[in-house]
């Protein structure tokens, strides 16, 4: 069935981006006087901001409210998204032409909905995206599809007809108990997950460029 709708993660996938966010949670907490050991650090690599603010209330006894801590995280690369962050080769035309075929779109991301509406805003592409939803919104992460559910619910389209775009190995994952194709796009960021990600996806192309449209 052709497609008729197209789910976009924004982080690695629309944007070269994922660099703000490795160890995010070491590198805050070291700048508030804290050590972070190897195995501690681990574990938050592996959080979404909510549940590592919870994880460093618990582990390190951080005497602020989750909020707070979300706050002064995204604080940390806030200046990525609003000043540096630029679009992935080819992404820009790969819309158009999606567009242009009246595919519905819309960005299903972890990153918080101020820092991922700016920076779409600010690369000229929120225009082709008729939502965005986000995992603290919606309460998930990407390792199920609930975020992936209520995104093409949005869209309006059935699973057969329904591409979702990802770059890393979980949320494609997650993406595919969906029962929507995945399109894994390659980022530097998730190299070593390379051979497992090119088995699990649907499609796997190097640059959004290089998707032929007609073969979906």
């Amino acid at each position: 069935m052709a497609i008729r709708g197209a789910i976009f993660d924004m982080d690695g996938t629309l944007t070269e981006s994922m660099h703000l966010w490795i160890e995010i949670g070491r590198r805050y907490l070291e700048g508030l006087g804290y050590k972070v050991s190897p195995e501690q650090n681990h574990e938050m690599t592996r959080m979404l901001l909510e549940p590592m603010a919870l994880y460093m209330q618990d582990e390190f006894g951080l005497a602020k409210s989750q909020e707070q801590i979300i706050a002064e995280i995204n604080r940390i690369v806030e200046p990525g998204y609003f000043e540096d962050v630029a679009v992935k080769p080819t992404v820009v035309e790969s819309l158009e032409a999606m567009q242009e075929r009246g595919i519905r779109m819309c960005v299903a991301t972890a990153t918080d909905r101020h820092l991922t509406e700016a920076c779409l805003k600010r690369n000229g592409i929120d225009r082709f995206f008729s939502a965005i939803f986000t995992c603290g919104e919606e309460h998930c992460n990407k390792r199920t599809s609930q975020i992936y559910d209520k995104a093409r619910a949005h869209l309006g389209t059935s699973p057969e007809e329904t591409y979702i775009f990802e770059d890393t190995y979980v949320s494609i994952l997650g993406a595919k108990q969906s029962g929507c194709r995945v399109v894994a796009l390659e980022d530097r960021w998730s190299e070593k997950k390379r051979d497992l990600i090119k088995e699990t996806a649907d499609v796997y192309v190097a640059r959004m460029g290089d998707l032929d449209l007609d073969l979906l």
